[in-house]
Order: structure tokens, then C-alpha cells, then sequence
């Protein structure tokens, strides 16, 4: 689930679903034209008429996963049992939720780091550089939003 401002992570995502070989449904996946938890409560709504709830959302910031938390308990689905939910990127507010929410953690410490170090040369090298790729370390924490479901089979 995401919003305007978040069609990038989308794309990032459907790319290494891709390079994993998973499918990707577009019923799925949900881009409003809100922000927010109004973005995370319109997108939950769409989902469940569609009748494409997933046994995991993945929002792609807190607010939204909280706006559609609030949207699927209003509808009757039991948050992590029935679906959980996942966030792309980590804010603070993970914590002030009645639920903690399980997220991708980048340590923002480490980026601004590299960006002060490439900075740093390229101030101090006034020639041309070509683009460099820069690889920032993410770890997952795993919290009360997330069910591990045992294979049924």
C-alpha cells in the first residue's frame, strides 16, 4: 500500500519480487491519492473489495500501515492472525501504535555518513567524478504486526 509520493519503493519492490521469481498480481497493490493514514484506510478498503486481502501488507510507510490496521480491525480481520502488515520504512512512531509495527530499518546514522563523506571528496576532487554506487546496510526488525504462519500442508 503507498501514495503518490511512494510509487518508487512500489517499483523497488514489484523489481526484487522479480529477480526472486515470485508473481506479481497487480490486485495486490494499491497507490492513493491520499496520504497518511487516509492512504493506508482507502487502500485496506480497496483491497477487501477486490477480495485481494494478502496474508501480508506491505505499506510503505507507518502511518499508512496504521491507517489500514485501523481499516481491516473496522471490518472484522484480526491483525496479525488474519493479515499482517510490514512496513518498507521504519519512522519513530513504529513504537506508538498499539501494535509495534515489524519494518525495514535503515540506520540513518550510517547514510548521512556516506553522504557527508562523498560530499567531503568531491569538494576536495573538483574534477569530474563518475556516479557512484553507494550500498546502505538494512536490517529487519520483526515485531507484533507480523504472524508467522506454519505451512498448512
Amino acid at each position: 500500500l503507498g501514495e503518490g509520493k511512494t510509487r518508487g519503493c512500489e517499483m523497488r519492490l514489484k523489481n526484487a519480487m522479480r529477480r526472486v521469481g515470485l508473481p506479481i498480481h497487480e490486485r495486490f497493490f494499491f497507490s492513493s491519492s491520499h496520504r497518511f493514514e487516509e492512504a493506508g484506510e482507502e487502500g485496506m478498503r480497496t483491497l477487501i473489495q477486490r477480495d485481494a486481502v494478502p496474508d501480508v501488507i506491505v505499506a510503505a510507510y507507518n502511518e499508512i500501515a496504521y491507517g489500514a490496521i485501523m481499516e481491516a480491525r473496522a471490518q472484522g480481520y484480526r491483525v496479525p492472525e488474519d493479515v499482517s502488515f510490514v512496513c518498507a520504512l521504519d519512522t519513530p512512531s513504529a513504537f506508538c501504535f498499539d501494535m509495534p509495527l515489524s519494518s525495514l530499518v535503515i540506520e540513518l546514522e550510517d547514510v548521512c555518513e556516506e553522504i557527508v563523506s562523498l560530499l567531503l571528496s568531491r569538494i576536495e576532487n573538483k574534477y569530474y567524478q563518475p556516479p557512484k554506487e553507494i550500498k546502505i546496510p538494512v536490517r529487519f526488525h520483526a515485531h507484533a504486526s507480523l504472524l508467522c504462519k506454519k505451512d498448512e500442508t
